[in-house]
């Protein structure tokens, strides 16, 4: 198991396409290591890049597994649809090289109360009676306290590619002179965690996009701080969700 980290400092040249370019270096590394393509798995934005990789160059993955990561924006976007009628000078000026992660987390707020403010004070409240779920929620609010600055041009991209104009879903996209569209998913395995009553990716930009998806549905459970990472860090999630994502993982594998 590879973890890719977000990193901070990466200044304007952090676009898209470097995010992209940057997780296409590390699945190459990965696969030369040990002599097969390797699985695929993101949350959330991670998993629409992991998703878009998958796209440019589907040979060069064996699966891909997308947990609570939204494909098709636009009117499918969910709550944050609301973040894309923002100028663009309200995240950032144009010169910044990072957003603070506090401007993000009052974007977030503002579009979905319900889920990242209201829904983490009900979540405290229905855990008091359970230790392990008051011990889970709090690690996952210290997580989510942590100030983390995205670079200012992923985060341009990401509004205004994806949500705006949703080049992904509508195969428009381009990256490093060929099509990323989700089209190209049809070509790859693909299982997808999903919550059917999230506003935050919502089953019509999650699912939409894809072509016969293993689904695995997700229902929310006290303990998780946020039910956005429930998939994550779920006591019942891990308990029924992640075996028999594990079993469709070890099944059969693409020829190369």
């Amino acid at each position: 198991m590879y973890l890719s980290e977000w990193r901070e400092g990466e200044g304007a040249s952090g676009d898209l396409g470097a995010s992209i370019g940057s997780l296409g270096i590390a699945l190459e590394q990965i696969a030369s290591e040990h002599a097969r393509a390797p699985i695929l798995i993101g949350h959330s934005l991670g998993g629409t890049l992991a998703a878009i990789l998958a796209a440019i160059e589907p040979h060069r993955v064996d699966k891909l597994v997308l947990v609570e990561a939204p494909l098709r924006f636009g009117e499918q976007t969910g709550a944050l649809r609301s973040i894309t009628a923002y100028p663009d000078s309200w995240l950032s000026d144009g010169s910044a090289q990072s957003i603070p992660g506090s401007v993000l987390d009052v974007a977030s707020v503002a579009a979905a109360p319900e889920e990242f403010s209201l829904g983490r004070w009900s979540d405290a409240w229905a855990s008091l009676g359970d230790v392990e779920a008051l011990a889970i929620h709090a690690r996952v609010i210290r997580w989510s306290l942590d100030e983390f600055a995205p670079p200012a041009a992923l985060i341009r991209n990401v509004v205004d590619l994806l949500y705006r104009q949703d080049q992904f879903a509508r195969n428009e996209l381009r990256l490093f002179g060929r099509v990323a569209g989700a089209a190209s998913l049809a070509e790859i395995p693909v299982a997808a965690i999903v919550d059917h009553t999230s506003r935050v990716a919502p089953p019509a930009s999650t699912l939409e996009p894809l072509r016969n998806p293993t689904v695995f549905s997700y229902e929310p459970e006290i303990g998780v701080g946020l039910q956005h990472v429930g998939p994550l860090v779920g006591r019942r999630a891990h308990r029924e969700i992640w075996p028999r994502v594990i079993e469709w993982m070890r099944g059969a594998h693409r020829q190369s």
